[in-house]
């Protein structure tokens, strides 16, 4: 039994989801090894971060981008709503205020974790725009992907705020856990 290891890549190709053979530098394949890096430093930031709430919405970060990514492998599965992002971010607005900031990465480790999965996600958003000129990526998919290195950087702002004890309009219960 095939578990790992399949060798059927050794030729440069790889299978979608679908069965569809695709050179492993096709741009849909970098688009969603990229998401695949994205991921990894979700989970990096979400591991890093000391703010419940926060990794509560990292976490199902991970699990939607697990999502996306058979979504683009043809797996048949039903696109993901960008309403929720644009929910977190607005959540995120409301414990940070009206103020903005941009942020040096390496503040601290959960700081460098969330920025190096915003980047990625923000090269996954150049990886989609000629994938969406062409067809292979829809509009609501480009959507989801465009909303990544906002909602990420909510979530930093989100974090540095609780961490610097500026709660905000939530207070300090917005850290514990979203269902306070």
């Amino acid at each position: 039994m095939v578990w790992i290891t399949t060798k059927t890549g050794d030729g440069g190709e790889t299978s979608l989801y679908d069965g569809t053979r695709l050179a492993k530098d096709d741009p849909l394949v970098c688009l969603y090894g990229t998401l695949d890096e994205c991921q990894a430093f979700c989970g990096l930031a979400r591991a890093s971060s000391a703010c419940g709430a926060v990794k509560e919405r990292m976490k199902k970060l991970e699990e939607n981008l697990f999502e996306l990514m058979g979504v683009l492998a043809h797996s048949g599965r039903p696109m993901l709503a960008i309403a929720e992002l644009e929910g977190w971010t607005e959540e995120a607005h409301q414990v940070c205020g009206n103020s903005f900031e941009f942020l040096l990465p390496g503040e601290s480790a959960a700081d460098a974790a969330f920025h190096l999965a915003r980047t990625v996600a923000r090269r996954a958003e150049r990886l989609a725009v000629p994938l969406l000129r062409s067809g292979v990526v829809t509009k609501e998919q480009f959507a989801y992907i465009n909303r990544l290195s906002d909602v990420i950087y909510a979530l930093l702002l989100w974090e540095r705020a609780e961490a610097k004890g500026r709660p905000g309009e939530r207070g300090q219960r917005a850290c514990i856990s979203s269902n306070s």
